[in-house]
């Protein structure tokens, strides 16, 4: 809370009169631009219902900043993760994330090639900062698909939590629903990756 002093002129004397103000120090803190770079790092995937380690993974993801204004960043974002013992190619995902620099709010749209045909993800959330803690929080709102073959199984929801700050590392955390079974997400991704 920042309180401010004004000085009122009348005949013969001047008046202090004070007001308070809430200001927002959210544009501030936040740092839209934490998330630039090319990441590189390892991952685990978890099984659904038990949460044991399925698979291990080696994950690059590049952040390119393709368009900064006074109000937004924009980047192109890219994924790519192999099996981390057979070295064979597991996921890729590629698209946008924007971000904007007065309230924090993220928009984010992917393509997932999956074998069962292509995913478009949309998703929404916003970018919060707590201790230099840069946090990014997205779930998806819709998807558009192009299925190759038909399948009883497929994604129906979405989550995804981003964090940059500490010791400057990137922790992602991925929480996933499918049909054929419970609609209720669970953590199916984590992965800690540095700068390269």
């Amino acid at each position: 809370l920042t309180t401010a002093f004004e000085l009122v002129r009348y005949p013969g004397h001047l008046r202090i009169s004070t007001s308070c103000y809430a200001f927002s120090h959210l544009a501030n803190s936040m740092n839209l631009e934490a998330f630039a770079g090319t990441w590189k790092g390892t991952g685990e995937v978890f099984k659904k219902g038990t949460g044991e380690t399925v698979a291990s993974y080696l994950e690059t993801s590049t952040f390119d900043i393709v368009r900064k204004t006074p109000e937004f960043v924009l980047y192109k974002v890219h994924q790519d993760t192999k099996h981390a013992q057979a070295q064979k190619p597991m996921h890729s995902e590629t698209g946008f994330l924007k971000i904007m620099a007065t309230n924090g709010k993220a928009s984010m749209q992917l393509s997932h090639p999956f074998p069962t045909g292509f995913i478009g993800e949309i998703s929404e959330g916003e970018l919060t900062s707590n201790d230099g803690i840069q946090t990014l929080t997205l779930a998806a709102v819709d998807f558009q698909r192009a299925a190759a073959e038909p399948s009883e199984k497929g994604v129906i929801g979405l989550k995804r939590v981003y964090k940059v700050g500490g010791e400057g590392k990137l922790v992602f955390e991925q929480y996933l629903a499918s049909s054929g079974g419970s609609p209720e997400h669970f953590h199916h991704l984590h992965s800690e990756l540095s700068k390269e």
